[in-house]
């Protein structure tokens, strides 16, 4: 599936098991919809680096975990990033710096899920 570009499998909790590995073959992709299923596990580190096209990414409502990863900045293609995709990976989180130069970017963060003490936000 190398020149699929468009990915949704949204609200399909039979879908379970580790990231669907088969994702990241799909090197052209710019909009991927995994959200609301039943995986879970960490995102392989393959993933910023197989799937750079991307311009839309949600993965909220899965069981994903683990740590967010530095190189979530691989995804330089990304417009559209839904906050509650990174659920998961707010517990600790006390910072938010955002810069885009050609993007805009609205998002609320909630205080209950994360721990966040100083937040930013620059053109």
């Amino acid at each position: 599936m190398p020149s699929l570009t468009h990915l949704a499998l949204p609200l399909n909790p039979s879908l379970t098991g580790q990231f669907p590995s088969f994702i990241l073959e799909c090197h052209n992709l710019t909009y991927l919809d995994i959200s609301q299923n039943g995986w879970n596990g960490t995102i392989p580190e393959s993933f910023y680096s197989n799937l750079g096209k991307l311009e839309y990414l949600n993965l909220s409502n899965n069981g994903f975990g683990g740590k967010l990863s530095p190189n979530l900045s691989m995804l330089s293609n990304l417009k559209e990033l839904p906050i509650t995709s990174l659920e998961a990976f707010l517990d600790n989180l006390e910072r938010v710096i955002l810069l885009w130069t050609t993007s805009t970017f609205q998002t609320t963060v909630s205080q209950e899920n994360c721990h966040l003490t100083y937040a930013v936000g620059a053109n």
